[in-house]
C-alpha cells in the first residue's frame, strides 16, 4: 500500500506542480501581450478539462501525502512534530495552502478568462471588442498575482518534500 501510494503522490504532484509552472511562468506570459489569443487557449484548455485535471491531481498528491503520513506515524500524527515528519507536516500545509488558493482564487479566474476569452473570439463589434479587451487585461493581472502566489506555495512545498528525509 505505502508503494502504492508513493507512487501516486509523486506522479499526480509531478503533474500537478508542473503544469501550473510551466503554464504560469511561460505560457501565459508568452501569450500575455496578445488578449484574444491567451483568451483561445485559456478557452480551449478550459474546454480540455485542464482545472478539472489541476484539481484531481492536486486531491491525489494532497490524500495520499495525508494517507502515507497516517501509515507512517501509525496514527500518531504527534511523531511529525519533530526532525524529517515537521518538514514534511510543513510542506504538506503548503501544498494544502496552495491547492486552496488555487481553488478559491485562481480556479473561478481561469473559467472566468475562458470565457472572456470566448466571447473575444466571436465578437465582431469594435465596441464590445474594446471592452472585452479590458476585461481580459484586467482578469489576466487578478491571475498573474494569484497563480504566482500558488506556484511559489507549490515550489517551497516541493522543496520540503525533496529535503525533508535530510533535515
Amino acid at each position: 500500500m505505502i508503494v502504492l501510494l508513493r507512487l501516486i503522490h509523486i506522479l499526480a504532484g509531478v503533474l500537478w506542480v508542473g503544469a501550473a509552472i510551466f503554464i504560469n511562468l511561460l505560457l501565459f506570459p508568452a501569450l500575455k501581450g496578445d488578449p484574444a489569443t491567451m483568451g483561445k487557449v485559456a478557452a480551449s484548455l478550459t474546454a480540455r478539462g485542464m482545472h478539472k485535471l489541476m484539481g484531481m491531481m492536486a486531491i491525489l498528491t494532497i490524500v495520499a501525502g495525508y494517507w502515507l503520513a497516517w501509515i507512517m506515524s501509525n496514527g500518531d500524527f504527534g511523531a511529525y512534530a519533530r526532525g524529517p515528519g515537521r518538514i514534511f507536516t510543513m510542506a504538506g500545509g503548503v501544498a494544502t495552502l496552495a491547492f486552496l488558493l488555487g481553488m478559491i482564487f485562481a480556479r473561478p479566474a481561469g473559467i472566468k478568462a475562458g470565457e472572456i476569452g470566448a466571447a473575444l473570439a466571436a465578437a465582431t463589434d469594435p465596441a464590445e471588442k474594446t471592452r472585452l479587451h479590458g476585461e481580459m487585461v484586467a482578469i489576466q493581472k487578478k491571475m498573474a498575482f494569484i497563480t504566482m502566489m500558488v506556484v511559489t506555495l507549490l515550489i517551497i512545498a516541493v522543496a520540503g518534500m525533496a529535503v525533508a528525509r535530510y533535515v
